[in-house]
């Protein structure tokens, strides 16, 4: 069955600013959550997102009862998912994908068990039709990152039954992978990757039951990480004054115009709190919360420089709400 979204324009503007000498925590905060529709699949959390040419691929996941293979495509400008192929091989959920040259790659994952999965798969849009690759040469695993840079993919940190640190590249040309230099600082799970100028930025996540406050810059040109600055308040200055309710784990994230819109997840109770974050400054801004059920382990993507989020859960309840975001608008609590 397929869902239509309504679309409507949105055309209120305000500007908020605040001013610190010396520490504070006062706050402002500006953006717009409006509902846009629901994802035409069953409800699901820990699904896996990649956009190519316009569209955005969403599949597998968890729908309370079963791990899903089953996989959608939302256009945009005509607001309809429609159904594509399902991916070969199990279902499974919080596994990876990322897409390279008009084509969307997938695979990884676990079946809520001590199952890892190394199968790695890639989809053609134009035929509709999955190909399988050659399995991931290192132990199969969950709550990863997957993004792609310059025509190549990797995947980073997840669980294999322990927090891991490694990176690997995916060279499509001859469907083989390369490990990288790992990133620094603590392991993580759960954690959220963007891709702002070629960059690749890492931050939040999970281990030893502490949510990570490291945040860190990949370069693949050089294969190297910079360390950027931590995401709680932690310095002398007044820039992390309210950097109170950034970390989390399995949050959700997309960029509009060079920043990064940081939204949804779970520190030790489900997170709504939104942030924004500039690349240029290394700092975060505080945003209009995600106004929909609190939930973690949903997707978020940008077509067409709109963000969304969609899916996830909230507690035993699974979702297929998508959101949509406009984070220099003023918060109109009336149009969801």
């Amino acid at each position: 069955m397929l869902k239509s979204f309504s679309f409507f324009g949105l055309a209120i503007v305000c500007a908020s600013t605040f001013v610190s000498c010396t520490k504070s925590t006062t706050t402002s905060t500006v953006g717009n959550w409006t509902r846009r529709g629901d994802f035409s699949g069953v409800p699901r959390s820990g699904a896996v997102c990649a956009v190519t040419n316009d569209s955005a691929y969403v599949g597998l996941g968890f729908d309370g009862i079963n791990r899903l293979n089953d996989f959608y495509v939302f256009d945009i400008d005509k607001g309809i998912w429609f159904q594509r192929a399902s991916m070969p091989g199990v279902g499974r959920n919080l596994g990876i994908s990322f897409s390279i040259n008009g084509k969307v790659y997938a695979g990884f994952g676990y079946d809520g068990g001590t199952t890892y999965y190394n199968d790695f798969y890639v989809f053609d849009p134009a035929s509709n039709k999955w190909t399988q690759l050659n399995n991931f040469p290192s132990t199969g695993r969950y709550a990863a990152l997957g993004f792609s840079i310059n025509g190549k993919g990797y995947i980073c940190s997840g669980n294999n039954g322990n927090a891991l640190q490694e990176l690997w590249e995916y060279n499509p040309a001859n469907d083989s992978w390369t490990q990288k230099s790992g990133i620094p600082g603590y392991k993580r799970m759960g954690a959220v990757s963007f891709v702002i100028n070629n960059i690749a930025y890492v931050v939040t996540g999970s281990n030893n039951g502490v949510y990570n406050n490291d945040m860190w810059a990949y370069d693949p040109s050089s294969d190297t990480w910079t360390e950027k600055k931590k995401i709680t308040n932690v310095s002398d200055q007044s820039y992390d004054d309210t950097y109170t309710t950034i970390t989390r784990a399995f949050s959700s994230v997309f960029v509009l115009n060079g920043k990064a819109e940081l939204a949804t997840g779970s520190a030790g109770g489900y997170n709504s709190k939104t942030w924004e974050y500039d690349p240029a400054a290394d700092q975060w801004l505080e945003k209009t919360p995600f106004e929909g059920t609190a939930r973690e382990q949903a997707v978020g993507f940008t077509l067409k420089n709109r963000g969304f989020i969609a899916t996830g859960k909230n507690a035993t309840i699974q979702l297929d709400d998508v959101r949509e975001f406009k984070p220099n608008d003023t918060d109109d609590t009336t149009d969801d």
